[in-house]
Order: structure tokens, then sequence, then C-alpha cells
């Protein structure tokens, strides 16, 4: 057991002054337990043992500063220790109101002590902290909203062009030339197949040359799924993830607002606000992805592939100012797809929800 700790008389004193919820000394209780790291000296502190069947209100939870990790340096208990370190982590500010007096107690301290007044108290408490989560990130994030839907409003053009892009390729591939690629490509891994051979013994001792086709892998590409069939839409959905936005964007009436709100409320816009980032960033993640198909190194990777001689399809693709050209081989006609305008104006990434600009 560690050293008894030096404890005034004045800690044991019964301090009862606050009849009326003291809500507005937990900034104050916080900032001295970050400071100094002894709740048991602060003066408001009363450091007795609660009486029996006394009813109990968390106010908050802190823990001890890094300076005091060590046993040594723990705090107290009033409930189970009071002058012996017996707590670092999850300490909670206690009000008894009948008492009129707030004592720093551990977590587990208090709930040996009373178990059904500490589930009931910390339930309660766990409650308020998330009502208190929730109004804090409507409050951060909401002013922000326009920012957002800005945001995404400036990409439209660009994903737009690339849905165009994308549709008017699916078109040539499947219609004009009847190709099946998807099932090659669906993995971003292109094979092509190939002859071996090995020896194998039979049963009787001899040796037998068995022949049978197997898989060479030839290389991966970027931006496979633009190959994907069926039509792109990535503009249409950006379109109602904005609209999603816009729909709880309370401008300069924001604090006002989320005042007034009932959580079932808060937790409806929190679950708009998002869905609707989440599903925005998304859909600008896989517009980027799937642009990339579009690049040099990846058209150079497709032909490569369609040139083996046991390559599951031939398809020629050129790059050039004016767009891409499709045709079965090197030496046949192509088919022009023109740049959509805007199809390479660069796409601007929402920052995530979780990191707020720095002031």
């Amino acid at each position: 057991m560690t050293d008894a700790l030096d404890i005034p008389d004045s800690a044991f004193q019964i301090k009862a002054d606050y009849f009326e919820r003291p809500t507005v000394l937990v900034p104050v209780i916080k900032d001295f337990i970050g400071r100094f790291g002894t709740p048991h000296l602060w003066p408001g502190h009363t450091h007795t043992k609660p009486p029996k069947g006394s009813r109990v209100t968390f106010l908050a939870k802190y823990s001890l500063p890094k300076s005091h990790r060590r046993p040594e340096r723990w705090a107290p208990c009033p409930c189970c220790s009071p002058r012996h370190p017996k707590y670092y982590k999850q300490g909670l500010i206690a009000w008894f109101s009948e008492e009129g007096v707030i004592r720093w107690v551990g977590d587990k301290c208090y709930k040996t002590l009373d178990p059904e007044g500490y589930e009931i108290a910390i339930k309660q408490l766990n409650t308020e902290i998330e009502a208190e989560r929730r109004s804090d990130f409507l409050l951060t994030r909401i002013p922000r909203i326009a920012e957002y839907a800005s945001i995404i409003e400036g990409n439209l053009p660009a994903v737009a062009a690339i849905d165009d892009m994308l549709n008017r390729f699916s078109y040539v591939i499947d219609r004009t030339f009847a190709f099946d690629l998807w099932p090659e490509v669906s993995t971003g891994l292109l094979r092509y197949t190939v002859t071996r051979r090995e020896v194998r013994r039979a049963a009787d001792g001899e040796e037998e040359v068995h022949t049978f086709r197997d898989f060479e892998n030839y290389g991966t590409i970027d931006g496979f799924k633009a190959l994907r069939p069926g039509s792109w839409r990535f503009a249409k959905k950006l379109q109602m993830r904005m609209e999603n936005l816009r729909a709880i964007d309370f401008g300069t009436e924001s604090p006002a607002r989320i005042a007034t709100m009932t959580e079932a409320e808060k937790q409806k816009a929190i679950k708009i606000l998002s869905f609707a980032h989440r599903e925005a960033s998304r859909l600008l993640r896989e517009a980027e992805e799937v642009r990339r198909f579009f690049a040099p190194v990846t058209i150079a990777t497709v032909n490569g592939w369609s040139a083996q001689e046991s390559a599951p399809i031939r398809i020629h693709l050129a790059l050039d100012h004016d767009g891409l050209h499709v045709a079965r081989d090197a030496s046949q006609h192509h088919t022009l797809i023109r740049w959509p305008e805007h199809f390479w104006r660069q796409l601007t990434p929402l920052e995530p929800l979780t990191r707020e600009k720095a002031a």
C-alpha cells in the first residue's frame, strides 16, 4: 500500500453550500483538476463518506492529469480510501442535493458503495454527455454546411462530364463492339491464359506429360470500374446530397435553432448531415477513381494486355486532345468519344467532419 496522503482537516469539513444544482461550477472544477491533479484539495469538496441512502447526481467525469499517473500521486476517495491514493482514471463529480455538498469520488469506488444509485446516476450523466456532444457537433458543423454545399456545387460540372464520358464509353463498348469486358476486369487485375506442361507419375510408376491451361497475370489498372456495365449518375446523386445538406442549413439562426431542438431533432439533423457528407465524399472519390481509367498508363496497359495472343478480348484504345478512340485493334477504324467540357477539371474533396479548420 502507498503511504498516506497529507489531507488537511478543512477537506473533511461539510461544505453544505450547493442545494441548487451547481452546473456552472463544472468548468471551474475541471480546470482545478487539470492544473493541480488534487480533487480532494478543491475548496468546495467535502471529503467525507456519503451517508447511506444518499441521492446522488453525477455532474461530470474526469481523469487526473498525466503528472498524477504514478500510484503515489493518485487521488484519495472519500467513499472508501479517504487518506490513501485510490484512483487516477474516471473520477466523478458527485452532487448530493439533500446534503447540499459536492464530492469528488472514484468511479468504481462509488459503484461499490451504492450500486443502484450509481447505475441511475451514471445513466443520466451519459445521457447528458451525449446530448451535449450532439449540440457541440451541430454548433460546429451546421455553420459550415453552406461551405460543404458550395464545394459540392462547384464539383458538379466536372462530375456531370465524367458521367457523360462514362455513359458514352459504355454505349460504344456494349452496342458498337459488343464487348463483354467487365468479367475480365472486374477485380482490376488483367489476366490471360497460357498453356503449361508438367510431368506427373502415373499409378504404374510411369511418367507422363500433362498439358493444362492456366492464368498468367498481366498487370493491374486504375479506374477499372469505368468498364462496369450500366448507366452512371454521379452528378444526380451528388445533387441530392447537396439538397440534403441545404435542408438543415439554418444560416445565422443556427445557435438559436439548435438550442430549441429536441434530442430526437438533433439526432435526425446529425444523421442527415453525416449521411449527406459521407455519401458526397464517397461519390467524389469514386468519380475521381473511375476518371483515372483514362490516364495514358492505364490505356497502355489495357492495349498491351489485349495484344497478348491468348487475351480474352481484342480492343485498342488511343488518347489524344480530342478524346478517346476505341477500336478492335490498331489497324481498324476508331470510334472517337470526345472529352466533354469540364471532364478534366480538378475535383475538390470535402474535409472530413471530424477535422476542423485551423483558427
